[in-house]
């Protein structure tokens, strides 16, 4: 097997832009895939936007632990092992980043059906901003192990060294999500209106304008997830996967220890969101509206500043 041996021979200024560079590119694409979300919510209607605003922080907590914590651990636990040249124990590692993607996802799920129509009625939010809001969210957690498997296999390209592919990976997200959105538009006399509808195969499928946004956002994954993985079965890579160490998950317990602890401050952060997007609901619908874009806006600093520090895991932990 050949092993890059860039991230612990190159000068560190090198390799570092070499990897930074691609990094806060694709957390620039990640960003505008949000803005270009919160716009097409907003042609919809204020009521939506303002149920949107209690379902974007799951997505974003969804990011946060994907390619931030339990990304992190799986990013760093990676370059350790490439560093040492375990090609076995990184394979593990991918393995059991899969694993964990589907865990979490799992988790969410659960606590989503579970308790989210009991605090809707609990907070005794509008009603249409919770049929909105439970719309929106039904659909995201229904698909939510795309953006779990998406973001933890780009975090293993990452520790891997290769910056490239989650960049390419990011774009195709972002222009799969709008092309499939357009569906829901169509252009007249030099104007973009919305349709109140998308009808598929005549009329066989009937959605409305804010289960399309949804859709077409996951859609935008699944085909990103396409994309890396056509990467990973017919691209260069240092990866095996023999089928005799499919069931082999060596330092799962230790990715998990890792990303739970890393996990704490996403958790605390996103649960402020939320509660704060509950206070702010009492002044109205308007109000909601107006608080679920700018909690947008701030959380997008996080991924921005996860572009430097990207980088930096997998740099340090090969020379660990």
């Amino acid at each position: 097997l050949k092993f890059s041996t860039s991230l612990t021979e190159l000068p560190f200024s090198k390799i570092f832009f070499k990897l930074a560079v691609p990094n806060l590119y694709s957390t620039l694409i990640a960003s505008l895939t949000v803005i270009f979300d919160l716009w097409y919510v907003g042609q919809i209607g204020v009521s939506q936007l303002a149920g949107v605003a209690y379902i974007f922080p799951i997505y974003m907590l969804t990011s946060m632990l994907s390619n931030g914590a339990f990304g992190g651990a799986v990013s760093g636990a990676t370059a350790r092992a490439f560093g040492s040249r375990n090609i076995f124990l990184a394979e593990c590692i991918f393995r059991s980043a899969i694993l964990i993607a589907l865990i979490g996802s799992v988790i969410m799920m659960g606590i989503f059906f579970t308790f989210a129509e009991i605090f809707f009625k609990f907070f005794e939010i509008n009603q249409e901003v919770t049929f909105s809001a439970l719309t929106y969210g039904t659909i995201l957690l229904n698909g939510i192990f795309l953006i779990w498997f998406f973001n933890i296999i780009i975090a293993i390209t990452r520790g891997s060294g290769n910056t490239i592919i989650p960049a390419i990976g990011w774009s195709i997200v972002l222009v799969s999500h709008v092309i499939i959105a357009s569906l829901n538009f169509e252009y007249k006399e030099g104007i973009i209106t919305l349709k109140n509808t998308v009808d598929l195969f005549n009329g066989s499928y009937v959605f409305t304008s804010l289960e399309w946004s949804v859709i077409s956002l996951l859609i935008g994954y699944l085909i990103g997830i396409f994309f890396v993985c056509g990467f990973y079965f017919f691209g260069k890579h240092s990866f095996t996967f023999y089928s005799k160490d499919i069931l082999k998950f060596n330092g799962i317990i230790n990715l998990i220890k890792s990303g739970s602890l890393a996990s704490c401050q996403s958790i605390m952060t996103i649960a402020l969101a939320i509660f704060c997007t509950t206070v702010i609901s009492m002044f109205g619908t308007n109000w909601t509206a107006g608080f679920g874009i700018a909690i947008r806006l701030e959380l997008l600093l996080i991924p921005v500043i996860f572009g430097v520090g990207g980088a930096l895991i997998a740099i340090v932990g090969a020379n660990v």
